[in-house]
């Protein structure tokens, strides 16, 4: 970890007292470690919605330590692992899922918003929508929508994946 992102995911108070004693002495003393390392006990010791935090963290790992992470829920907690092993966690993951119930899914959205989806997707499932929605004119909305913010694009990932998990779920 970064000592950036170590400090960033401190509470502000203790943010400011470690700065202010790094650029003053160098160094930490031994009364604001002892603080830093309460607060991380505290934070992070005990979590309350283990199978949401680790969601979470499925969501923004590569596919490498997905694949280890899952494995190790796997041999530790099989329910935990069924659930989350059978989702859609993230936009790339259509890719994995059953073509027509993708399809399916994407029936529910105009083409503004497929394309949008399209943006910020990698090649391969950039492919794949096209594949998907080829009886849409997809060239029109190229040329009609411009930038778009990523909060936007996120969103429509969001719903869509949250579309195909909720009827992934229904169908089983």
């Amino acid at each position: 970890m970064q000592l950036y992102s170590f400090v960033n995911s401190l509470p502000n108070e203790l943010k400011t007292k470690y700065y202010e004693s790094v650029i003053i002495n160098g160094s930490i003393n031994d009364i604001l470690w002892d603080e830093i390392v309460d607060n991380v006990k505290k934070t992070y010791k005990n979590i309350s919605n283990v199978e949401e935090e680790i969601k979470k963290v499925l969501k923004t790992v590569d596919a490498e330590e997905k694949v280890s992470l899952l494995d190790l829920i796997e041999k530790n907690n099989k329910i935990m692992y069924d659930k989350l092993s059978s989702q859609v966690l993230n936009f790339e993951d259509i890719k994995n899922v059953e073509y027509d119930l993708v399809k399916r899914v994407f029936d529910k959205y105009n083409t503004e918003d497929i394309h949008k989806a399209k943006m910020a997707a990698s090649p391969q499932v950039q492919e794949l929508i096209i594949t998907l929605i080829k009886e849409r004119n997809l060239e029109n909305i190229e040329n009609i929508v411009g930038s778009i913010p990523i909060t936007e694009i996120e969103s429509i990932h969001n719903n869509i994946i949250n579309d195909i998990n909720e009827l992934k779920n229904n169908l089983s």
